[in-house]
């Protein structure tokens, strides 16, 4: 394989895998915003749930998949750094 079609590939790659992490990062965002606003609501039915925890469980679920996306992203282009 070419460089060019190499770094074309890695490219594709990238793209790809940040518009999948960006998918994940939305949904727990979602998730986090539900726990809030279930929280606000104050509501006697919903009294059993913590949702202090679950909202800091979505927060490190998103500081782990931005970890994981900037590790992805530093891997990939480590390995195209020889190529022009």
């Amino acid at each position: 394989m070419c460089q060019g079609h190499l770094r074309s590939l890695v490219s594709f790659l990238l793209v790809d895998f940040c518009r999948v992490e960006y998918d994940r990062n939305v949904r727990v965002t979602g998730k986090k915003l539900l726990w809030r606003a279930l929280a606000a609501a104050n509501l006697p039915q919903l009294n059993g749930y913590d949702f202090e925890e679950l909202q800091r469980h979505a927060r490190q679920q998103i500081e782990r998949i931005e970890a994981e996306r900037i590790r992805a992203v530093r891997d990939a282009l480590a390995g195209t750094s020889g190529l022009q």
